[in-house]
């Protein structure tokens, strides 16, 4: 059987078998891997079968595509890796693309790109560089479906005014939208994740909802005396109202209602992700959903991507130089990747969307995985990790370059933050009680 006959031959393995005219005539490992699907070895009885196999090869994406995988990736054949074979012409004929150490066939732009160019471009899409800088937190919180903090507004802006009291002059909201953290953003918006979250309503949260709708905008302790459930249901119904943004509170901290938005749950959800995407640029599938705090699952995620390129406005390719991961880029601004000059030095917060978006990179380079991230230009050049008191940060651990102490001492002033190193000393209390255990407490006190 031909089972016998490929074990025999290759071993145990995923192995596909290639057969022609009943014969056993190679094999490919081929893998299903995150965004593309991936041959890791093809051995051949004869070179002069290669052609045939790589026939053999594009026609089985046929049966991939309709599971919605649609890119090829071929790392190794008849015994060598892509960069040792010596003739790739055959594979170049059937459509193949040489990247870095492997071909790729499928819907893909044939360009790769530096890591710090493809940083740069989002960078700019992110308002962070000098000649892309949004004119107020308004414009900016509406560009990019909210702020999160005084520090990504001030980073992103050239006229900064405190979120919190653009919120309580009722020119931002506030809510848990998507990611769901504490974001000032626009009233639209607030209606707009509403929507995408699509929380359903229980009972209790129905019979909460009504009294909010009726006493608002109402503090949670009046709201507590006034409903009919008992206190344990009425928080907890509130709790889930609250994280499905059905309601939100305003600058008083009270609870009020979210208005609805004319739009369906799922143009709601793909539009969320749309914005997340033109305000990065470029992205992986995983980065996309790290974005959202997995709001959007991996399977959802590419469904999405997927869709998005069918809509015309989004492609994708193997563009970072070097790695293997499929990403997708704005299909007009493909032009503008490596030619945009940054040069901008900052320190990126926790605070801040930005930051999901590179926390695997932050911790591959770091090994921390709540920090301050210094850049100088598109590069991470430090981080620390410090506890903030007010306007007061106390640093607790510094890694990198000792020159970007600099960039921090500037981003202090542009923030008016004190920022200072931690230092462990031993009180006059401790310093007393252990001199009074050697020498005895008349000793202490001489």
């Amino acid at each position: 059987p031909l089972w016998a006959q490929v074990a025999s031959r290759y071993g145990e393995g995923w192995f596909f078998p290639l057969v022609k005219d009943g014969d056993l005539v190679g094999m490919a490992e081929v893998w299903e891997m995150s965004g593309c699907i991936e041959v890791r070895e093809l051995d051949l009885a004869s070179p002069d079968l290669l052609k045939e196999a790589i026939d053999g090869l594009v026609r089985m994406m046929a049966f991939y595509a309709l599971r919605g995988v649609d890119v090829l990736r071929v790392t190794r054949f008849q015994g060598k890796d892509v960069p040792e074979a010596e003739d790739l012409s055959a594979w170049k004929r059937a459509g193949f693309v040489r990247f870095s150490d492997f071909v790729a066939y499928g819907p893909i732009v044939p360009l790769d790109f530096e890591k710090s160019d493809l940083l740069g471009y989002t960078l700019h899409k992110q308002g962070i560089a000098a000649d892309t800088r949004f004119a107020d937190p308004i414009g900016a919180a509406k560009a990019l479906g909210g702020l999160r903090s005084d520090f990504a507004a001030r980073l992103r802006v050239k006229d900064f005014r405190p979120l919190d009291r653009l919120h309580r002059n009722g020119l931002l909201s506030k809510g848990l939208a998507i990611p769901e953290y504490w974001t000032y953003c626009s009233e639209d918006d607030l209606g707009l994740f509403k929507a995408a979250k699509g929380t359903r309503l229980t009972k209790d949260m129905k019979t909460v909802l009504r009294l909010i709708e009726e006493e608002g905008p109402i503090s949670r302790q009046r709201l507590l005396v006034l409903s009919d459930l008992s206190r344990p249901s009425t928080a907890t119904a509130l709790k889930n109202l609250y994280e499905g943004l059905h309601v939100t509170r305003d600058a008083d901290n009270r609870y009020r209602l979210v208005p609805d938005l004319k739009i369906g749950r799922e143009e709601a959800r793909r539009e969320v992700l749309r914005r997340i995407i033109r305000s990065l640029g470029v992205t992986s599938a995983e980065s996309l959903a790290a974005c959202t705090r997995f709001e959007y699952n991996m399977g959802e995620t590419r469904q999405r991507l997927r869709e998005f390129e069918r809509e015309g406005w989004l492609t994708k390719g193997f563009l970072a130089r070097g790695e293997r991961t499929v990403m997708w880029v704005l299909k007009d601004d493909i032009d503008r990747i490596g030619q945009l000059g940054f040069r901008r030095k900052f320190v990126l917060t926790p605070m801040d969307n930005l930051f999901l978006y590179l926390r695997e990179a932050i911790v591959a380079k770091f090994h921390m995985g709540y920090c301050y991230v210094v850049f100088d230009g598109p590069e991470m050049v430090a981080a620390f990790k410090a506890r903030r008191r007010k306007w007061q940060l106390m640093v607790t651990e510094f890694q990198g370059d000792p020159a970007a102490r600099r960039i921090v001492d500037l981003w202090e002033s542009e923030n008016e933050l004190a920022v200072e190193e931690q230092v462990d000393r031993i009180s006059d209390h401790e310093v007393m009680e252990w001199y009074a255990k050697m020498y005895g407490r008349g000793a202490a006190d001489k």
